[in-house]
């Protein structure tokens, strides 16, 4: 996923503490692919399905449409992710988890678990609205 790769990247690069840790990535691929995956084996077969043509051998798999609509989710997760990464502490007077000069490592906060919980519902959102782009 670009926009969580983004988000630990700039993260990361700024010298602020990780947002996204590697456990979190891990249950939102496993979200995510579950849930397509349940999707489609939930899908009502059709038969205008049975009608529409093959596709060709030079034909785009993913559509400018797609395209638009894959950038556009992207930039707005990323906005309001960093939004929360970055003045959500102040914002809702939340320990943003970065080391003070009497500490010896990180202590996990509710600042992180907040990005984790948005970034999830997010996700989950955009699944279940690019479902069908036609309707």
């Amino acid at each position: 996923n670009l926009v969580a790769l983004t988000l630990v990247f700039v993260g990361a690069v700024s010298g602020y503490p990780q947002p996204l840790r590697a456990i979190h990535l891990l249950w939102v691929n496993l979200i995510q692919d579950s849930l397509a995956a349940l999707a489609l084996a939930t899908e009502r077969p059709s038969e205008e399905l049975l009608f529409i043509k093959p596709f060709g051998k030079m034909e785009r798999l993913i559509t400018p449409v797609m395209w638009r609509n894959m950038a556009m989710t992207t930039l707005y997760q990323l906005a309001i992710l960093f939004w929360f990464t970055y003045a959500a502490p102040q914002t809702f007077n939340l320990n943003d988890g970065t080391l003070t000069l009497d500490q010896k490592q990180h202590i996990p906060s509710h600042h992180f678990t907040l990005i984790f919980n948005t970034f999830v519902f997010m996700q989950l959102f955009n699944e279940i609205n690019a479902r069908k782009l036609d309707k």
